[in-house]
């Protein structure tokens, strides 16, 4: 699967405020010029937009969500999905780390997936 990966800076006074609120610290806000996500979906995907922001333990997730290029950021919070590679040995399996609800397929059948449930939100310079 080739991942959207659809690129929007996002609004830095906005996302520290929902950053806050969703209990994160000071040392977990990215730097300003790195205030940017990009869609983690499927390239085929079909609504809006998503990229992982910040989560905390087994509260629901914090997101970036938008439709296109102009279009206002929201933030959502959505639970994760659950769903397991299959292609993984067992014990070591990661479930798909995009929202439980989420369009196309899943973040571990993408060309080049190699990163593990525990890693950081996705900022980009």
């Amino acid at each position: 699967m080739k991942v959207c990966r659809v690129e929007r800076r996002l609004p830095y006074a906005a996302l520290l405020c929902t950053l806050h609120a969703a209990g994160a610290t000071e040392d977990e806000y990215p730097p300003r010029h790195e205030a940017a996500s990009r869609c983690e979906l499927s390239r085929e995907h079909d609504g809006p937009h998503i990229a992982h922001l910040y989560s905390r333990g087994t509260d629901p997730e914090l997101w970036a969500q938008w439709e296109g290029e102009d279009d206002e950021i929201r933030f959502v919070h959505h639970l994760p999905c659950v769903e397991p590679s299959p292609h993984a040995d067992p014990i070591h399996r990661w479930a798909c780390t995009l929202p439980a609800d989420h369009d196309g397929g899943h973040s571990w059948e993408a060309e080049g997936y190699d990163i593990g449930p525990d890693e950081g939100p996705l900022y980009v310079p």
